[in-house]
């Protein structure tokens, strides 16, 4: 069987046990953010999810997630007990994929131990610009923890990406334009490198004491040692490994950027040409600004 090779990042989220604070600390970022959303288990919206979810939704076809399980009652699908074992940090990556199935066939095929299994998870939010519903059926499905360990990995198929995709949403304050990728803190750079690449179908380069996944949507996945992370994050500590220390983003105008960052008194420093945004501003996770490509 030939492995399924991924299309690259395409959803990064953070997950948080705060509601309303959360969502402020990425608007004074900058990021315009889409109203609530409802999530649901199945095209026709039979299990509603206590997730409370706001995106910034990008030009490039890629999002970022601030989500919270707040909603008492209803199933949390898995972030819960995931947020209980890795602490107040807990990241997401969703790489996407053209066929799901196939994928999973692949899994199946090796025995590898997933979670959760493939589902049709469907996402309804009303535009505040519009009071338009878009209703957002995509095809989900966890990755290996044994392969891809430390947060929650998954994988996604988007099958109307106009409705996640609304140009009312695509424009933020902080002139970004797409997710650029993810910095991961792992001990053994080659192991974990190895560990992704038999599941997201791809090779990558081993250079420099970093692994390097370049992806097709233009995206990357780096993986370094704690220590090699200082080039990148200055003296922000890690606190354990395996760890979602970063997201870079591309913004169109960095002086703009920088600019929207101040007047909001979000603190940052400027690092390689980068702007690297304190972690207390947002859930934890470093936000990384970077001039688009």
């Amino acid at each position: 069987m030939r492995i399924p090779r991924t299309i690259g990042i395409e959803n990064v989220a953070v997950v948080s046990g705060e509601v309303e604070p959360t969502f402020e600390k990425y608007e004074r970022m900058g990021f315009k953010l889409t109203p609530v959303s409802a999530h649901f288990e199945g095209k026709d919206r039979h299990t509603r999810h206590a997730n409370r979810n706001r995106y910034a939704m990008f030009e490039r076809r890629s999002y970022y997630e601030v989500l919270n399980v707040s909603i008492d009652g209803l199933p949390d699908a898995g972030y819960g007990w995931r947020l209980k074992k890795w602490g107040g940090h807990l990241g997401k990556i969703m790489f996407a994929f053209d066929d799901i199935q196939a994928l999973k066939a692949h899994f199946v095929e090796k025995s590898y131990a997933f979670a959760p299994d493939y589902t049709r998870m469907t996402r309804v939010w009303t535009s505040a610009e519009t009071g338009a519903e878009h209703v957002v059926p995509m095809d989900v499905m966890g990755l290996p923890d044994d392969l891809c360990p430390g947060f929650f990995n998954a994988v996604l198929k988007h099958l109307a990406p106009e409705e996640n995709y609304v140009a009312d949403y695509l424009v933020h304050p902080n002139t970004a334009l797409g997710i650029a990728g993810n910095l991961v803190c792992v001990d053994e750079v080659a192991k974990a490198a190895d560990g992704y690449a038999a599941v997201l179908g791809t090779s990558y380069e081993l250079a420099g004491g970093e692994a390097r996944f370049a992806f097709a949507n233009g995206s990357r996945l780096v993986f370094v040692r704690p220590e090699d992370a200082r080039r990148y994050l200055g003296n922000i500590g890690i606190p354990r490994t395996p760890y979602l220390a970063a997201t870079f983003f591309w913004a169109g105008d960095l002086v703009r950027t920088a600019e929207v960052l101040r007047s909001n008194g979000v603190a940052f420093e400027r690092r390689d040409g980068r702007l690297v945004v304190d972690p207390r501003e947002g859930a934890n996770a470093v936000c990384i600004f970077e001039a688009a490509r």
